[in-house]
């Protein structure tokens, strides 16, 4: 079985061990069968983002990384 390919998303957002950094989100890219990517990469957007350095979970600024 082929392993399901991944976007990543990055927000600012601060964690409680390293202060400011650049958090990351791992969704599945959508592409056939849609049933099951799909539903996949919905749960996934709900996930919360992650510090990249020691995985604690993100409070997030409220701006965008790219704005």
């Amino acid at each position: 079985m082929a392993m399901i390919e991944n976007e990543t998303r990055t927000r600012r957002g601060t964690c409680p061990a390293h202060g400011q950094v650049l958090a990351v989100k791992s969704l599945p890219k959508t592409k056939f069968p849609f049933l099951i990517t799909g539903p996949a990469r919905g749960l996934a957007a709900l996930r919360p983002y992650h510090c990249p350095e020691c995985g604690a979970k993100v409070s997030l600024d409220t701006q965008p990384a790219g704005a």
